[in-house]
């Protein structure tokens, strides 16, 4: 027995003086992974939600066998996420929402995931795969979203539904078969419904409690069931949040049974429907049957304003960037499209260069915001953009476009909605060909910008675009 022991700690001994020092785990990543570790690299020096994501694109790929190492990326990414700039997500409230109005970029630009609570539930799920006890600490180090009361105002809804689908990945698989007999996972689920404070938690939590009922006891169901009644009885949300939420609430109430439950559900609509209620919300468009209730549980107490849209209000500009826009896409006296060769004559590139260069004298007008300029002149770019032919008038633009998004200051002030266009201009151009996306993706790495060189390296090395869009190596 004494021999075993010295053995062990000889071998112990031995792996401890053999260690790998920080630097020569460095060394060996930049020869084992020389791509990932270019990405990581370029990443430490950007914005927060950027290399947040930046860490989990390296630590999900399949190129990485490297376990330890996608741990770490994952605790790291994590880390790094809490400092992003928007903590959740926000969509606009249903509804029309012009195009060109601020809240549709802020609501578009939700999609791209860079939100504190998004990245941090994505390494969450991401490192169940990889440790399933950590991954438990990481999501139970994220405070529970509590959602903001609105106006009617506001066009703009928080979404916490990414908090609520990452707590379902925890209780499928991180709790243990022990923890499991003992009540643990029931509890936990009944935690978060607990702390269930608006109208948008409503769905989301109950998408939960019914993909989980299948891991727990009819008692349990029954204890979730309870807490979400007295969740219902409770919350008496702002109208924008409840005619917001209502369409989900109601398709998920379905999967969900119990007659505690219904009256819950009932009292709720009529608690809400008889409150005070946006002008704009007009629940006979939203696809609720609200027929079972009586016409007067269904009269709000008054009626109060509608949303408050920001967007630039230049319709003199715009009607003359759209007639010069109409003549270079179909030319005079026509409904036919101009093809590339009509295109290519001197007279439309004349046009072509005097739009080009109204749409580069555009400047903010006072008191203009940064983000309504920014939203202005992209669009103006993008425009131009797309009734360009490929050749010398569309390297040109690009250019010009790429080095506006460079110059922006939003990227300062809200560097997700900065992104969203850069992202746009990245789809249009990848719909084309892998010639002109290649192009983009070069003009990207060489703009001295840190956010577009790593966006252009990711695309490179890690690609998200169809295999047809990439550009050859």
């Amino acid at each position: 027995m004494r021999a075993v022991r010295v053995l062990a700690i000889s071998i112990l001994l031995c792996a401890a003086l053999h260690a790998e020092t920080p630097a020569e785990v460095l060394k060996r990543r930049r020869l084992e992974y020389p791509e990932l570790t270019q990405i990581v690299e370029l990443a430490q020096s950007a914005p927060a939600e950027f290399a947040a994501q930046a860490l989990l694109r390296v630590a999900r790929s399949a190129n990485l066998r490297d376990k330890a190492w996608k741990r770490e990326l994952l605790d790291q990414a994590f880390q790094t996420a809490g400092a992003a700039r928007n903590p959740v997500k926000r969509r606009v409230r249903p509804g029309e929402i012009p195009y060109g109005s601020r809240e549709r970029m802020i609501g578009e630009a939700a999609n791209l995931g860079l939100d504190r609570l998004t990245l941090q539930t994505e390494a969450v799920k991401a490192m169940l795969a990889v440790n399933p006890r950590q991954a438990r600490e990481l999501f139970l180090a994220i405070p529970q979203p509590v959602p903001t009361r609105l106006r009617c105002e506001d066009a703009l809804v928080e979404d916490p539904s990414a908090y609520f689908a990452a707590a379902t990945a925890i209780a499928a698989t991180a709790f243990t078969a022990e923890e499991r007999k003992q009540d643990d996972v029931a509890f936990f689920l009944n935690e978060r419904v607990q702390r269930i404070a608006s109208p948008v938690e409503l769905a989301p939590a109950m998408r939960m409690i019914a993909v989980s009922a299948n891991r727990i006891t009819a008692a349990q169901c029954k204890l979730l069931a309870s807490s979400l009644a007295a969740a219902f009885q409770r919350i008496e949300g702002d109208d924008r949040s409840f005619f917001s939420s209502l369409p989900a609430i109601a398709k998920e109430i379905g999967s969900l049974a119990g007659s505690e439950l219904a009256e819950a559900y009932k009292q709720f609509l009529i608690k809400n429907l008889t409150g005070a209620r946006c002008a704009d919300s007009d629940y006979s468009q939203i696809g609720v049957d609200l027929a079972l209730l009586k016409l007067d549980d269904r009269k709000p107490s008054k009626i109060e304003a509608k949303a408050i849209l920001a967007s630039p209000d230049r319709k003199a500009e715009e009607d003359r960037l759209r007639a010069k826009l109409m003549t270079l896409q179909f030319g005079v006296g026509t409904r036919a499209a101009l093809t590339d060769e009509q295109k290519s004559t001197s007279e439309w590139r004349e046009l072509f260069s005097g739009l080009l260069h109204d749409i580069e004298a555009i400047e903010p007008v006072s008191g203009e915001s940064e983000a309504l300029f920014y939203l202005r002149k992209g669009a103006a770019f993008h425009a131009l953009l797309l009734v360009t032919p490929q050749g010398g008038p569309r390297d040109r633009i690009l250019q010009e476009y790429i080095a506006f998004l460079k110059a922006s200051n939003l990227q300062q002030e809200s560097p997700v909605e900065w992104f969203s266009m850069v992202e746009s201009l990245a789809g249009e151009t990848r719909s084309m060909n892998a010639s002109e996306y290649k192009k983009m993706l070069d003009a990207f790495e060489g703009s001295g910008n840190t956010v577009l060189s790593l966006y252009a390296r990711m695309e490179q090395l890690l690609p998200t675009a169809p295999s047809w869009a990439q550009p050859s190596q």
